[in-house]
């Protein structure tokens, strides 16, 4: 028994001991790791007959024991001899050399040095390199340079978007678009940009999901319902003076809305005047204490408040007072506190609007069923997007075939025409030569299809003879 089968088993045996939870997760399996790693003279082992060069300490796990055996089987089963084939994020090469073992043909993407190199030399030491051709770039949806952030832990987790759990420490690497057009089967490993890599296909499927459903027209947050209601009062709420107050996430939230919206003019007041000055920084706006609302309340147009104060902080009075001062001009209030920092009597005064937590909950209720049917509408589009997609690529695929046709038909006709006019130069009847190019021409095109309608009669193929007749008119 060589030495990685020996290792193989003492592998397995592990598993079975610590269950699967993994080696990465059990330090019994860690410390056995280790073990069998350093016990190994050589970083070579083989792997799916091919002979593959390691990284350092085979951090994969590739020579301990069937990597990826699912994804492993998929390939086998699916990619066939002479495909055109794709392995984006190829790493050292598992896939690349599976692939090309098989027969296929592959174009094989990976950004990182150190694992290209390592890529290269497993497809050189297996003399795959007719079958593979090596491209030291990442794939994206745009060709140019982009920084590769570079993984602590395995050599297999680099990533082109920035993961703040992840190291900083990146390197700047070349980044290509890639035609899909022609391939028959695609790897794609990217670390969560997949679909950049698929672009083409996610970008006209998510503006169709856009433009056809109203999945981002219904507001399902608390505070982004309060923005929309205020929005639909006032005809152009970037000119209305907003009071917001309380100084919690709600209010956060409603502030960044409130902006978003083109809101320029946000007071925020609160009982710790030193929170209210937190958000008011980003707001532009001023901070006031809970105190100075009842003087200054005339001056707003919308006033929403989220405090956790046990008792109301605006009634009826105050509220009725400031109505009197801005001449009876309209005021939308938005209570979401529970309980209510708005006295409900507020609302019977002619020129308020308040709507409390309840009436938003009715909103946003309402919101996520219509919400519910645009994901419904959603799905379906991506389901067509993705079957359109398919036969786009399908239809690409045979374009070459419809090229090379029509050019061996123009050969052929080139070749009797050739023909003809030489026989007239000659002193033929052009009349007897005119005859007979048009049926030397005809036998010669209508050849493949009659042998094909031979063939599929005598074997009994009927599919391929229906199609043949349903192609050529025949019924």
């Amino acid at each position: 028994m060589n030495k990685n089968n020996l290792k193989n088993r003492i592998f397995k045996s592990t598993m079975k001991i610590i269950g699967n939870k993994g080696l990465a997760n059990n330090s019994l399996g860690n410390s056995i790791k280790k073990i069998l790693v350093k016990s190994s003279k050589s970083n070579e082992a083989i792997v799916n007959g091919c002979k593959m060069q390691l990284d350092e300490n085979d951090i994969m796990q590739i020579s301990l024991y069937d990597y990826e055996p699912i994804e492993t089987e998929l390939v086998k089963s699916t990619v066939k001899k002479n495909d055109i084939t794709i392995d984006v994020g190829a790493n050292i090469g598992y896939y690349t050399l599976l692939m090309a073992k098989i027969g296929a043909f592959v174009h094989s993407y990976e950004p990182e040095p150190n694992n290209f190199k390592l890529l290269s030399t497993n497809v050189h030491q297996n003399n795959f390199s007719k079958y593979v051709t090596l491209n030291n770039k990442a794939v994206s949806n745009f060709n140019g340079i982009s920084k590769l952030f570079l993984s602590q832990n395995t050599p297999g987790e680099h990533k082109l978007n920035y993961d703040r759990f992840q190291n900083e420490q990146f390197i700047e690497v070349p980044v290509t678009k890639i035609n899909l057009d022609k391939i028959n089967f695609a790897k794609i490993d990217a670390e969560g940009t997949e679909l950049n890599v698929l672009s083409d296909l996610s970008l006209r499927v998510a503006k169709r999901v856009r433009t056809e459903t109203e999945i981002g027209n219904h507001p399902v947050s608390v505070a982004y319902a309060a923005v929309t209601m205020a929005q639909q009062i006032f005809t152009d709420i970037k000119k209305t003076r907003v009071l917001l107050i309380g100084a919690g996430k709600t209010i956060d939230l409603v502030s960044a809305h409130m902006q978003s919206a083109g809101v320029t003019s946000i007071d925020i007041a609160n009982r710790t005047i030193s929170n209210a000055a937190r958000i008011a920084v980003r707001t532009g706006g001023s901070a006031l204490k809970l105190s100075q609302i009842n003087e200054k309340l005339h001056r707003y147009d919308v006033v929403i408040s989220s405090t956790g104060s046990t008792l109301p902080i605006l009634g009826k009075g105050e509220v009725e007072k400031a109505c009197r001062q801005r001449r009876h001009k309209p005021i939308f209030m938005v209570d979401i506190a529970v309980p209510r920092d708005i006295e409900p009597e507020v609302q019977t005064l002619s020129d308020v609007y308040l709507y409390s937590i309840d009436d938003l909950t009715e909103i946003i209720d309402e919101n996520i069923a219509n919400r519910t049917k645009a994901a419904e509408k959603a799905e379906q589009l991506i389901h067509e997007g993705t079957l359109n997609y398919e036969q786009e690529l399908r239809v690409r695929s045979s374009q070459d075939l419809v090229s090379r046709l029509r050019e061996g038909a123009g050969n052929q006709r080139d070749t009797e025409v050739a023909k003809a006019l030489l026989r007239i130069k000659s002193g033929s009847d052009p009349e007897q030569v005119i005859e007979r190019l048009g049926r030397d021409l005809t036998n010669k095109l209508i050849h493949p299809p009659t042998i094909a309608m031979r063939t599929a009669s005598a074997d009994n193929k009927r599919a391929l003879l229906e199609y043949l007749i349903s192609v050529y008119d025949l019924d």
